[in-house]
């Protein structure tokens, strides 16, 4: 089903809000289980098609590790469309909200490197590291998207 799944948010974060295509009566949830989520990050380029197979074949040899990683990339789906759809309606995000997006922030962000890429500096990340890696490079797109003006 993931061929299906357009990619209109504008940043991966959005995307990844957008894999249930409806919240007051889910008609169609694209994350049902570990390989869609992994599927899905190869389709938006955060994994490659290498990390994901590995993934993805890890996934069958521990489904409970699996299995975590997939409430987790739940949780944060639901998190970010609480802070992301009161933001399109101009509503400041709950506090506890908030701060439940900054733990999550600060962890995803201490797994990343900066590596220099020309005159710049650009994130890096060991993707294939943990199951719910994945995640920390929607996080951090998350992060700098709160961050900017592109939010207000």
């Amino acid at each position: 089903m993931l061929e299906t799944l357009e990619f209109v948010g504008g940043a991966p974060c959005l995307d990844f809000v957008n894999t249930i295509n409806s919240r007051l009566s889910p008609e169609h949830d694209y994350l049902m289980q570990y390989l869609d989520l992994a599927g899905w990050a190869n389709k938006v380029g955060i994994l490659s098609p290498s990390q994901m197979n590995q993934l993805q074949k890890r996934a069958k040899q521990n489904i409970q590790g699996a299995e975590s990683a997939l409430q987790k990339a739940r949780t944060l789906r639901d998190l970010l469309y609480q802070l992301f759809s009161g933001a399109a309606r101009g509503f400041e995000p709950n506090k506890k909200v908030l701060e439940t997006f900054v733990a999550f922030y600060g962890k995803s962000i201490s797994h990343s490197e900066f590596i220099k890429e020309g005159n710049h500096y650009t994130t890096a990340w060991k993707l294939d590291e943990t199951f719910d890696a994945m995640l920390w490079p929607i996080i951090h797109a998350a992060g700098e998207l709160l961050l900017s003006e592109k939010i207000s």
